[in-house]
């Protein structure tokens, strides 16, 4: 979340946190109000039960805003703690990456070095390949796997 007068900047979680406790009384309020009218209406006689239901819905429905904004501003506050943590472990890393980076590199090879050997594929000779002749087609399964393990 952004803060209101600057965009470029995360919202503290202290200024949620006020803004949680506002929002709070102001629906304290409102419940009391809504309480006071639906005892009057409880106590003038002419419709005890539009009371009841006042004071019940009402504070019902406050009650229900109170916990829904309490629970989205107790995620908002875990995202941004989580928000915190990811942001040290990424300059630990930034850190650690650096420090490795300015180890001394390990010293290069000098011309007298030997240099590696390439190996290389043997040179194949312009003779062909030797056929084989087809295994014969007999009962013995074996002697076919074992020419054609030979040929591969």
């Amino acid at each position: 979340m952004r803060d209101l007068f600057d965009q470029g900047r995360a919202m503290s979680p202290a200024l949620i946190r006020t803004g949680t406790s506002a929002l709070s009384v102001l629906l304290g309020v409102a419940g009391v109000i809504v309480f006071l009218q639906g005892l009057g209406n409880l106590l003038s006689f002419n419709a005890p039960v539009t009371g009841i239901i006042q004071i019940a819905g009402g504070l019902g429905i406050l009650l229900a805003v109170y916990l829904v904004v309490r629970l989205l501003s107790e995620a908002v506050l875990a995202l941004h703690r989580l928000n915190d943590r990811l942001t040290v472990l990424n300059s630990d890393f930034a850190t650690a990456r650096t420090v490795q980076d300015a180890a001394p590199a390990k010293p290069a090879a000098t011309k007298s070095a030997a240099k590696p050997v390439r190996r290389t594929k043997a040179k194949t000779t312009s003779k062909p390949a030797e056929e084989k002749p087809p295994a014969e087609k007999s009962g013995d399964d074996k002697a076919a796997k074992s020419t054609s393990a030979a040929e591969a």
